[in-house]
């Protein structure tokens, strides 16, 4: 049997739930960041031609979906 499933429980256990906030929060907040800017640099830097107004909206809410979906059960 494997010992992972009570790693993982003496994990969750031992670890405050102000650090499981703030590190959720922080990738949260960081998968925003990175999918948000990597879409407004690719139209910027390809000049228009791989990116417009609306693949940057789109990607913005990618975004925020994929950091809520990453952090919202923990904060």
């Amino acid at each position: 049997m494997s010992d992972l499933p009570r790693f993982l429980a003496r994990l969750k256990l031992n670890t405050p739930p102000w650090l499981r906030e703030a590190l959720a929060e922080f990738m949260g907040t960081f998968i925003l960041l990175v999918y948000g800017n990597a879409s407004v640099a690719q139209a910027v830097l390809s000049k228009g031609e791989r990116g417009t107004f609306l693949s940057i909206n789109f990607s913005w809410g990618m975004a925020v979906t994929m950091g809520v979906y990453w952090a919202g059960s923990i904060s």
